[in-house]
């Protein structure tokens, strides 16, 4: 080896030393900052806090801390929690995203539902971010989006088994602007027209939406059989006050757990569409823990939750993952035993579980069978 090469491989060697030097105090530099001798998951989780829908955040945010709790200092790795708040209000849920990603440096980020998805491609591709949800009907997903629950055909074809079962034929329904909305409705009408459903009336709110009542005479006109509410609070309480004050009997059902804020007396005996609510083990550690009834969303943000830190805990605690070996961990789960049963994966990028019956009895939720809700409502 003459002089020359000596040098070059004397150069190459003393940068690959100052590389591992390098990445070692990074990583000593992330574990004095955290102040534990762990490597540091940064996870942003965008709720609404305050505002109508302050309930479903106060929910999300438990599910968090009793998660977290329950690990303790056992884990691999610290995680460490930055919570925003949109009030549901789309364009706080831009800058919350926003500022998780630039200013706080996020390895994870959950949201609520899919109405962030559409702001999530220009801000997180190729941020190496890991977008963390428990539930979005979208069909447009990135690589970096996972959910912990039902895919849109899912609900889709359980919601239309009902509406054939009780005999409604003629529908109305009223739901939020989001764009992962305009994906339901698009197969929904679809799959209703083969099943000889009709769309009588429907509406698409804003939250802002304080008057119904045009659009309910408009219903009752249409003859339509059953209203399916998809809006969100206070839409949902205003569609059942003014419909009670009209003198409309036409049913409401629900298509998803959201109505549980809306006052029992206006809600008793309705259905809604969804997947398991908690397991009774669950309910019991959850109430233990805060003194108050395990409601929606508290179970499905805990199994969002669940699986990052199981998936997470599953690696080497070297140092902060990355978004594919958390990604890579997650897939090879295959499935784990969450708050509201065994989650299943279901690919791409899906944890799953079965979507189910549910009825308002006595102002509380309780899941039921299709048998049981033909016998109420006297379908043979």
């Amino acid at each position: 080896m003459n002089k020359f090469s000596r040098i070059v491989v004397w150069i190459l060697a003393a940068t690959a030393v100052a590389v591992v030097l390098y990445i070692n105090a990074e990583r000593n530099k992330e574990k004095w900052q955290s102040g534990t001798s762990k490597p540091v998951i940064k996870v942003g989780i965008v709720l609404p806090m305050t505002g109508n829908n302050s309930f479903l955040g106060e929910g999300a945010k438990d599910a968090i801390q009793m998660r977290l709790k329950e690990l303790g200092d056992n884990g691999r790795y610290t995680y460490k929690v930055v919570f925003e708040d949109d009030e549901y209000v789309f364009s706080r849920t831009a800058m919350a995203i926003q500022k998780l990603k630039n200013v706080d440096h996020v390895n994870v980020l959950m949201t609520m539902w899919g109405y962030a998805d559409d702001m999530l491609p220009p801000i997180l591709n190729n941020a190496g971010i890991l977008h963390l949800s428990p539930h979005c009907w979208s069909t447009l997903l990135q690589n970096y989006n996972w959910y912990t629950g039902e895919s849109l055909d899912q609900h889709l074809a359980k919601l239309v088994e009902l509406l054939k079962a009780l005999e409604y034929k003629r529908v109305a329904w009223v739901y939020p602007a989001q764009r992962t909305t305009m994906e339901y409705k698009e197969k929904f009408e679809k799959l209703a027209s083969q099943n000889g459903i009709s769309i009588v009336e429907d509406l698409m709110v804003s939250s802002d939406v304080r008057d119904l009542r045009i659009w309910l005479m408009k219903v009752k006109e249409a003859r339509a059989d059953i209203i399916l509410d998809m809006g969100m609070m206070p839409t949902g309480e205003i569609l059942h006050r003014q419909k009670k004050e009209l003198g409309i009997d036409i049913p409401i059902g629900n298509l998803s757990g959201t109505a549980i804020e809306i006052s029992p007396k206006l809600t008793d005996g309705e259905w809604y569409v969804y997947v398991h609510g908690p397991t009774e083990e669950f309910k019991k550690r959850y109430e233990a823990m805060f003194h108050r009834e395990c409601l929606y969303p508290v179970a499905h943000f805990y199994n969002a939750i669940d699986l990052l830190i199981r998936s997470c805990e599953r690696l080497d605690g070297n140092g902060t993952p990355s978004l594919g070996q958390i990604t890579e961990s997650m897939s090879q789960l295959k499935e784990f035993e969450g708050s509201t049963g065994i989650l299943h994966y279901t690919a791409p990028r899906r944890f799953t579980v079965p979507v189910v019956y549910h009825l308002f009895q006595d102002g509380k939720p309780c899941e039921v069978s299709l048998d049981e809700l033909k016998k109420l409502k006297g379908v043979k």
